[in-house]
């Protein structure tokens, strides 16, 4: 039987990479656990099942990316950390990606809630934190031997690494543990609703994110009218924010009503086009 671990890993792995940058991004998380990012180097070795799933994707010209066998060396006109702690949050969580894949680990849920990324160098192990703290994912580091060690506790932590990382289905199953175990321990009405429309919102974020993300897949997402293009923009760049975030995001242009409205015509739309 697979591991909590394994099947996390297994959904990141079956993910379709569309942009060469991202996936940059995600070779420097994997070889940052492993290895020492030497300004605007890093090199390392990549395991045949990692190998074998970038083989055929094409990488950004914006690094020189260089792999024979399993040695893989990357360089860049700049320093490959602050292109890190400058990137966007889709590169951001790329980079978590591929940390994970190279040097992380979660525990099953149903024993207990800790996640923790292992790296030889500090630095590494600092910016990782830097990150996540961006992504408003709570963590903290510590030594072990001669390791680094980054992890997590909280479960509500977590489960937003899980979002980021884009492990939606095990998400929605850690979230399922989570709720039974709240059930089971906590005999507090008012904590055990709380925690349900924790659930609720995590499946419906997830939700709304897969279809627009299948508006993109046909094609149709960029017809759609400005105010549902803009908003379906706004969920993508926060697929972990509730409502009233989303409404704070937007900069207060929008009600908490006006923006689900939206969200649910996109769903609508997604639930009427075919897929290939």
């Amino acid at each position: 039987m697979k591991t909590f671990r394994r099947q996390v890993k297994d959904e990141i792995l079956n993910r379709t990479i569309t942009r060469g940058d991202e996936l940059a991004c995600e070779l420097i998380g994997y070889l940052s656990c492993r290895e020492k990012i030497e300004n605007k180097i890093i090199k390392g070795e990549l395991d045949d099942e990692y190998l074998n799933y970038i083989g055929d994707i094409r990488l950004s010209s914006d690094f020189n990316i260089i792999i024979e066998g399993n040695s893989i060396e990357i360089k860049s006109e700049f320093n490959l950390d602050e292109f890190i702690i400058k990137a966007d949050h889709q590169m951001k969580r790329a980079y978590v990606r591929g940390a994970f894949i190279g040097g992380g680990s979660v525990s099953d849920p149903k024993s207990e809630y800790h996640a923790e990324f292992n790296f030889k160098d500090e630095k590494n192990a600092l910016l990782l934190s830097d990150i996540f703290a961006e992504l408003g994912i709570k963590s903290a580091i510590i030594k072990r031997q001669s390791a680094s060690v980054c992890y997590i506790k909280e479960s509500d932590s977590i489960s937003d690494l899980l979002i980021a990382m884009g492990a939606r289905s095990m998400t929605l199953q850690f979230e399922d543990i989570v709720v039974m175990k709240s059930a089971r321990n906590d005999v507090n009405r008012r904590v055990n609703c709380e925690t349900a429309n924790l659930s609720k919102t995590v499946t419906a974020a997830l939700r709304q994110v897969e279809a627009i993300e299948k508006l993109q897949r046909s094609g149709r997402f960029e017809m759609l009218e400005r105010p549902l293009y803009e908003t379906g923009l706004l969920r993508l760049a926060n697929p972990d924010a509730s409502l009233n975030e989303l409404t704070i995001l937007s900069g207060g242009k929008l009600t908490r009503s006006g923006i689900n409205h939206r969200l649910n015509k996109l769903i609508e739309l997604a639930e009427n086009v075919e897929e290939i």
